[in-house]
């Protein structure tokens, strides 16, 4: 097995052995081995996507793992230096709830994913800033299993993280097939007695599965589902869509969305895709009639340490600081109850 990705090492090594082996065979021969271009690509997938592979053999014995584009979780022990940095040069500047953050960190242990990558770091991060939210959420529905969909979740390791620490709610991702087949993997590894379901484009409602992988090829199919979310989350994906994508989902949260529900956004203020287009965050379609509850410069997301030399390396007093890289532009958070979509 390629596994250029320590996080993913699996107790299964053939499709058949996961808890739902018809939605990972589904994706896997529908998407994940495909070459051909999605409509739901944006030129920064197209980019990435033939990197992007996996594959299984006819006996069903998972023979690739490559995915490129969506999360880097290399923790060889080499790289522990870099990330021991990320967290002494982030500690002093964290705006989370640390109880939150330190719980977040024991569980990625326990899901068998690396601390010392920045990705590990930035996702025990992203899971305490959401926590005081979600605890409130699942506080306000006692009896009911609340729904948070994630769009954009890579590997599916926020996903994780939350279920891990809410067990009662259940997860909706919705990605490109090719990534879904990640997720799904990933997923019903570290969750084997959960349950998994592929939404088909004709349902016209969410099923009670602990995941339900929506692909994004078929999501323009789903505006049936209404009124079904009670959370949603995107985070670094916006960013790498064409604008009328991100006007589509825009408008399904809007639909989805139950009334009172609450959107986390999270992206570059800015960003260039391969063919030139601009993603701009204030250029969203956001209303005014908008509730924003928090709205500011993530405390996590504003540099990285790692191997080797960029144009982006973080300057002090005019003096370039080893390993420590800049994003290609600022970041930014928001929650936001967002309006209601009009008839």
């Amino acid at each position: 097995m390629n596994d250029i990705f320590p996080l993913m090492k699996f107790a299964k090594t053939t499709a058949q052995e996961f808890p739902n082996p018809e939605a990972l065979m589904g994706l896997i021969s529908q998407y994940a081995g495909s070459q051909s271009e999605s409509a739901a690509q944006s030129s920064h997938w197209k980019h990435f996507a033939a990197e992007t592979q996996l594959t299984t053999s006819a006996d069903g014995l998972i023979s690739r793992i490559q995915g490129i584009g969506f999360g880097d979780y290399n923790e060889s022990p080499l790289l522990w230096p870099f990330g021991i940095l990320n967290f002494v040069t982030y500690f002093p500047f964290l705006k989370i709830p640390m109880p939150a953050f330190f719980k977040s960190l024991r569980l990625l242990i326990q899901l068998k994913a690396p601390m010392f990558s920045y990705d590990g770091f930035r996702h025990a991060c992203l899971m305490a800033q959401l926590t005081p939210y979600l605890r409130r959420l699942a506080l306000a529905n006692p009896t009911s299993k609340p729904v948070v969909c994630l769009i954009g979740d890579g590997w599916g390791l926020l996903s994780a993280l939350i279920k891990k620490s809410f067990p009662e709610v259940r997860i909706v991702i919705v990605d490109l097939g090719k990534v879904l087949s990640f997720s799904c993997m990933f997923l019903q590894d570290r969750f084997p007695l959960g349950t998994f379901t592929v939404l088909d484009e004709s349902a016209t409602k969410l099923p009670e599965s602990d995941f339900t992988f929506i692909p994004a090829e078929k999501i323009r199919n789903l505006f049936s589902i209404t009124d079904s979310l009670d959370f949603a989350i995107n985070v670094a994906s916006m960013q790498e869509m064409d604008h009328h994508w991100i006007e589509f989902y825009f408008q399904w949260l809007r639909r989805g969305l139950k009334s009172g529900a609450l959107f986390y956004c999270c992206n570059r203020e800015s960003k260039t895709l391969p063919d030139g287009s601009m993603a701009v965050f204030s250029q969203y379609p956001w209303k005014s009639a908008d509730r924003i509850l928090l709205d500011e410069e993530p405390s996590f997301y504003r540099w990285f340490f790692a191997p080797g030399k960029t144009e982006r390396n973080v300057s002090i007093v005019g003096v370039k600081i080893p390993f420590m890289h800049k994003f290609d532009g600022d970041n930014r958070h928001r929650i936001v109850e967002l309006s209601r979509l009009l008839e």
